[in-house]
């Protein structure tokens, strides 16, 4: 059974507009075999398909986030193995863990930090690869390969793609080294 409790159509808002999710959520979990809605057309309409269409639609990729026991060391160590610049050096709440943003070119950003609830190696690190764009894979490969990196997929070719070699960060971490076609 609904119970359908209109409000006035042009009585203002009060509070957050997802405020009637939240009533109806504390009347649904009183144990009511009913469900109250209070709506007016313009207020159900917004919040229904502002959160179905605006409220949750992706405009881009910001960026990523990897975590680790020991962010300084990851961060020094795609700075000194990868060549990408430390451009951020942040403190991130109040245990001291440290937050490194990487500079990676134009696009998205690139973060490392700590995190508590991560120890030890990647276990599924095919999970989620992290694509870093280069000139040349080939010359990529070569510098990682003498600096000591990990090669796990040496230089592939994905047709209508480009050029590709997947390398494993001490963390455990899979990332790849990609040159798509221009």
């Amino acid at each position: 059974m609904f119970i359908l409790l209109p409000v006035q159509k042009n009585e203002p808002r009060k509070g957050h507009p997802h405020s009637l999710l939240k009533i109806f959520a504390s009347y649904e979990a009183a144990g009511s075999s009913s469900h109250l809605m209070v709506f007016s057309y313009t207020i159900f309409t917004e919040t229904l398909f502002g959160i179905l269409y605006s409220e949750l639609m992706v405009i881009g990729l910001e960026g990523i986030l990897l975590n680790s026991e020991n962010a300084r060391e990851l961060a020094e160590w795609y700075r000194d193995t990868v060549g990408m610049k430390i451009k951020t050096e942040a403190e991130m709440g109040e245990e001291g863990d440290e937050f490194f943003e990487m500079e990676a070119g134009k696009g998205s950003g690139f973060y490392i930090g700590d995190h508590s609830g991560v120890t030890g190696k990647n276990s599924q690190p095919q999970r989620i690869l992290i694509n870093l764009e280069v000139d040349s894979v080939e010359e990529t490969v070569a510098k990682l390969k003498k600096a000591g990196a990990k090669v796990v997929q040496d230089i592939y070719h994905i047709e209508d793609y480009g050029y590709l070699a997947t390398i494993e960060d001490p963390d455990g971490n899979w990332f790849q080294v990609v040159k798509t076609k221009s």
